[in-house]
């Protein structure tokens, strides 16, 4: 999945929903607060900063390739 065609909020979903991760360790992870990674992931705040959007789209990114890569992996 490209995380260009996916918003922050969406991105978010699937690093809780799918990869197991924690809006804690998110948050530490892009260097910013847990109840903001909340208010994004509930599309309170649509617009995150640039610098966290980008950290979200990186970490969006790491954790799907590291799951393909299990996937891949596990087939062989």
């Amino acid at each position: 999945m490209n995380s260009q065609k996916l918003t922050p909020r969406q991105m978010l979903v699937w690093l809780t929903e799918s990869a197991g991760m924690t809006e804690a360790a998110i948050a530490q992870k892009c260097e910013t607060s847990q109840p903001t990674i909340n208010r994004i992931k509930r599309g309170v705040v649509t617009r995150p900063r640039w610098s966290c959007g980008v950290a979200i789209s990186d970490l969006y990114d790491s954790q799907y390739q590291k799951l393909q890569e299990n996937s891949q992996l596990s087939l062989v």
